[in-house]
Formats: C-alpha cells, sequence, structure tokens
C-alpha cells in the first residue's frame, strides 16, 4: 500500500547512517537519498490504484465480470494501491446476519438500496481505480438504523477511505 513519504525515508536514513557510523552531513545524505528515489522511476502516467481489484487486509480481491466470480490474490508492490479497506476477505462467510440487519434498517423490500451504496463504490474502484464521487442522503426515522448503516460502511471500509462533510 503505497502512500506519501511522511519522514519515513528520511527515518530510515538516519537509522542506517547510525549503524555504519556515518559521520558526514546527514541532512545532505537525507536529500540525496530523496532525490535518487524521485528520479529512478519517472511515472508519466498516475501509477496507483490501476490494478483491477479491491486491496483487503488479507490479499486483493480481483473480480472476473464476464464469469461472475471472484478471486483473492496476494498483495504485491506491482498493484500500487494507495488505500486497502481494513477488512478480511472471506468468501465463505455467511450473509444472513448481515442481510437480516440491513432489511431491519430499511423500507420492505428495499434493502438492496443499501448494498448498492457500498458495492457501487467497490464496482468503480475494481473497474477505474479512482474514488467513487457520488452522494447519498440517508433519511428515516429518529432511531430506524442511520447512524448505524454509515457506521457500518466507515468500519467497513475504514475511516481514511471516507471523505466526511457535514
Amino acid at each position: 500500500i503505497y502512500r506519501a513519504n511522511d519522514g519515513d525515508i528520511e527515518q530510515l536514513v538516519q537509522e542506517i547512517a547510525d549503524l555504519c557510523g556515518f559521520t558526514g552531513r546527514i541532512s545532505t545524505a537525507k536529500r540525496e537519498v530523496l532525490s535518487y528515489i524521485a528520479d529512478t522511476e519517472i511515472a508519466r502516467e498516475y501509477p496507483f490504484n490501476a490494478y483491477p481489484g479491491i486491496p483487503c487486509a488479507n490479499g486483493v480481491v480481483v473480480f472476473d465480470f464476464e464469469n461472475g466470480t471472484c478471486s483473492l490474490v496476494p498483495h504485491s508492490p506491482e498493484y500500487r494501491f494507495t488505500y486497502r479497506i481494513p477488512v478480511t476477505y472471506d468468501p465463505a462467510a455467511d450473509p444472513t446476519e448481515i442481510r437480516r440487519v440491513l432489511t431491519s434498517w430499511a423500507d420492505e423490500g428495499k434493502y438492496e438500496v443499501l448494498v448498492q451504496i457500498p458495492a457501487q463504490a467497490l464496482i468503480q474502484a475494481a473497474i477505474t481505480g479512482k474514488p467513487y464521487k457520488k452522494s447519498y442522503i440517508i433519511h428515516g426515522d429518529t432511531n430506524g438504523g442511520k447512524s448505524s448503516y454509515i457506521e457500518l460502511n466507515r468500519r467497513t471500509f475504514g475511516s481514511e477511505n471516507i471523505a466526511r462533510v457535514m
């Protein structure tokens, strides 16, 4: 999972310099290492999130839309994802309980709408590698499950993968 450098590289250079007994100018060494990394592989096009799958805690779920199947492949640096959803993919998981809960939160016969929202986001991410830019207004009776539904999605996708506007 790729992310912007947040001092990790500089810290690693510092640790290696300390281990090697480096006595030169550490700030110069750090700048040179960062320059070397930046110039090693120039990407002319955005290199991230182009692999057709959804990165999960235990691998990448790859969809075969023609056959209606999916499979789990191990994480690999070649996939270059900038996100990962914090759930473990389990193809044998029983959906009965989550269907029951979603049904209790939706109008009769309409629970599919609650499945549609995260499904659209996942499919767009798997196909285009771009964030899903659509909004929904969730309304209903007090204590009807709106906040619980939003919390379910937040925990499924991870707070770091969700934009929030009050």
